[in-house]
């Protein structure tokens, strides 16, 4: 699996320029997760990592002449509904055929761990929900640690959210 590797970013103050009402303006350390490959990032220390998730309502219209993949959300159907991909959804597809679409109803993180070093057992985080972004600057961040379970032998932390709305901005501290 190829996985879209995200910088870390100097910590700086982010609740100036979080995203208002359903636009999807995100200041520059944030970046949207890749839901088909995921992301990763190397560990330098202390990173803040925080998550959070798009209102539903800023997915956009679909659109017959694009072609989309996992993780995509749209609004369409009547009445209009927000639908997330569930395979790759050739052109002109639309929701609600079901071979390609399901109902979009909140967006997950799996954060997945290093093998334990003594019984090679590991300990992934699935399914985590992420809370939607409201007025209140709601998200979730994790600090992480070089020596968490989550960091891998190479220094990488690995994680992959369910949709396109989950951003993420990566902070060393």
């Amino acid at each position: 699996m190829a996985m879209t590797q995200i910088t870390n970013s100097p910590a700086n103050n982010l609740l100036a320029n979080y995203p208002s009402g359903t636009g999807t303006l995100l200041n520059v350390p944030f970046v949207q997760c890749d839901p088909t490959n995921g992301n990763y990032f190397v560990t330098t220390g202390r990173d803040l990592v925080t998550f959070i998730c798009l209102p539903a309502a800023s997915a956009p219209a679909y659109n017959p002449l694009l072609a989309y993949t996992t993780g995509q959300v749209v609004t369409g159907g009547s009445p209009a509904t927000q639908y997330v991909a569930v395979a790759s959804v050739p052109v002109g597809t639309p929701p609600p055929n079901l071979t390609y679409w399901a109902l979009y109803a909140s967006s997950t993180l799996t954060l997945t761990s290093a093998p334990d070093q003594c019984t090679g057992r590991t300990f992934p985080i699935t399914g985590y929900a992420v809370p939607v972004f409201d007025t209140a600057q709601t998200s979730v961040e994790f600090l992480v640690l070089p020596s968490s379970y989550f960091t891998q032998a190479n220094g990488q932390f690995q994680f992959q959210a369910s949709s396109n709305l989950v951003y993420v901005c990566v902070r060393s501290l």
